[in-house]
């Protein structure tokens, strides 16, 4: 199982994206075990490419619906993106 730690160290790689607009399409499953799960890696992420004025997006497609509803935080691609926009 992954900590903040882990992440934040390996999330080093990608130091020269931090205080820039940065696009975020993951996969929990694919991420593999985090402590906290999915809330804690849009945590994680937001706290490390946010630096500097830094923007972390995360897509939310909605194809499978006519418009998007954001009070009901629905996505067509994953656990993340549901997450995400149910939070921020």
């Amino acid at each position: 199982m992954y900590t903040k730690e882990q992440l934040l160290s390996q999330l080093n790689t990608f130091k020269s994206a931090v205080g820039k607009p940065v696009l975020v399409h993951s996969s929990l499953r694919s991420v593999g075990a985090v402590e906290g799960g999915g809330e804690a890696i849009l945590d994680i992420l937001k706290e490390f490419f946010t630096q500097n004025n830094g923007l972390r997006c995360v897509p939310t497609h909605t194809w499978a619906w006519d418009t998007m509803d954001l009070r009901k935080a629905e996505s067509c691609i994953g656990t993340m993106p549901r997450l995400a926009a149910a939070r921020d």
